[in-house]
């Protein structure tokens, strides 16, 4: 039994090398077979331009050919927090990147430790372009730490802008010292060309209690209109299912309503979030596929890979004991 033990653990430090080498690439492939509609990874060359600082550059390829940009937040909101106190310009800065320590696998990350925002410099990314029906529902991954002492200048979006037209929020933070995050999950009536408010339907969940603090964690959400139902996953676990009892048989994205790829913007900027990785894709991952996400984010295999590793380390034993 203790030679097993050598043979697995050595199996899983291979693993956790080779998982390192893949983190050195694109990103892109993070979950086999599928293309998402944007996929943000520090851990790539591709996705972090050490020499312009600033820059982040998107890894998609075609699909967007423009930068993402880390800019300082602005302090118009100032008062909304510190009212009566002067501004304070060392609470203001660019977001930071550091070559490693985010989670088990050690992978380099953005630190966001002043107030400031990443954003889109040029394009919009959205789930509605182009539009389609029937809607699937959609799904998005990503590797962040909360600070326990995070803070938002003005009500903002983490994975999305807040303030577009149809707001499909990752996670959503109002304004202040403490945080209480939320997400949502909206869509139009596609039968009706210029919809209102009277088409959307709107569904907000509280997430607050099921995000972690102070520690490295793999969020996902995946919104499942066959469903009927948002589910949301921790570390590779279910942690919380939304149903809802709505009819979306009709119900599209709105074209040109989702900024995807935004977490908070110069008067909606934050303190106290690190991000090294963020994915959106138009469709409905399985608790398989987040898992081979998870793999892929921190290193740990997955079951299936730990089953084969066993096996090998019997097999292995059985031929050293002939």
């Amino acid at each position: 039994m203790r030679g097993l033990r050598m043979v697995i653990v050595v199996g899983v430090a291979c693993f956790m090398a080779a998982s390192a080498t893949a983190a050195s690439g694109t990103g892109v492939g993070a979950v086999s077979g599928q293309v998402p509609v944007l996929e943000w990874d520090v851990a790539s060359s591709w996705w972090w331009d050490g020499d312009a600082g600033t820059w982040f550059i998107d890894n998609t390829g075609s699909l967007n050919a423009g930068p993402l940009k880390g800019g300082v937040g602005s302090t118009s909101n100032w008062n909304n927090l510190y009212s009566g106190k002067p501004v304070d310009p060392e609470l203001f800065g660019l977001p930071e990147y550091v070559a490693g320590g985010a989670g088990a696998g050690d992978r380099p990350y953005v630190d966001m430790n002043k107030y400031s925002y990443i954003g889109v410099e040029s394009q919009r990314y959205e789930f509605g372009n182009p539009v389609f029906s029937p809607a699937v529902g959609y799904t998005e991954i990503g590797f962040f730490y909360f600070a326990s002492d995070m803070a938002v200048l003005e009500n903002t979006g983490i994975g999305a802008a807040h303030d577009t037209n149809n707001q499909n929020l990752f996670l959503y933070a109002d304004k202040g010292l403490t945080i209480t995050f939320k997400s949502w999950t909206e869509m139009v009536d596609g039968r009706v060309s210029n919809p209102t408010n009277d088409n959307r339907w709107c569904h907000e969940d509280v997430v607050n209690v099921y995000i972690p603090r102070d520690a490295w964690v793999q969020l996902a959400k995946v919104f499942d209109v066959a469903a009927s139902e948002v589910r949301y996953y921790i570390n590779d676990e279910l942690v919380f299912t939304s149903p809802f009892d709505f009819d979306l048989t009709h119900y599209v994205f709105e074209g040109r309503g989702d900024v995807i790829g935004h977490f908070g913007t110069d008067g909606r900027c934050l303190t106290g979030m690190s991000l090294s990785y963020f994915a959106a894709y138009n469709t409905v991952l399985s608790l398989d596929e987040i898992t081979e996400s998870y793999a892929y984010l921190t290193g740990i295999p997955e079951p299936a890979t730990m089953t084969l590793l066993a096996l090998g380390g019997l097999a292995l034993l059985r031929r050293r004991g002939r």
